[in-house]
């Protein structure tokens, strides 16, 4: 199942979702839990939750992600971008619907990177540094 087509189901089934959210959230809030956690939404959980933690978005235009994409997977540039699209959609929809969350809001977060044309090096120097600051 592509990323599209679970987003589409998400729209409809509302159960998945969810599960992942909450599991993804009591992971979050475990004592010993991961020092690390990749989620277009956990920084807005963070906030919302209070946990303590830095929150750092990885900010690249659609356009340039697509590039990223078809580079490591194949694929036609027009297809891959347009998939990124509709997914882009359908999630800031389900995220609108069942969270009153925009991916949009940049609020809850404590860095935001700009990786359009910076290499990966110089964005884990970024995120090491803001990792260490007090």
């Amino acid at each position: 199942m592509s990323l599209v087509d679970f987003a589409e189901l998400c729209l409809i089934d509302d159960k998945v979702d969810k599960e992942l959210d909450e599991e993804l959230i009591s992971i979050m809030e475990k004592e010993n839990g991961p020092e690390i956690i990749e989620s277009r939404l956990a920084g807005h959980w963070a906030k919302k939750r209070n946990i303590k933690c830095k929150r750092i978005w990885l900010k690249v235009n659609e356009e340039i992600r697509a590039e990223r994409v078809q580079k490591r997977e194949g694929g036609d540039l027009s297809h891959v971008l347009f998939s990124i699209k509709q997914r882009a959609e359908k999630d800031e929809l389900r995220f609108q619907k069942y969270y009153q969350i925009s991916l949009e809001d940049m609020n809850p977060y404590s860095l935001i990177i700009d990786c359009n044309s910076i290499f990966p090096e110089e964005i884990a120097e970024k995120v090491i540094e803001h990792i260490n600051e007090e």
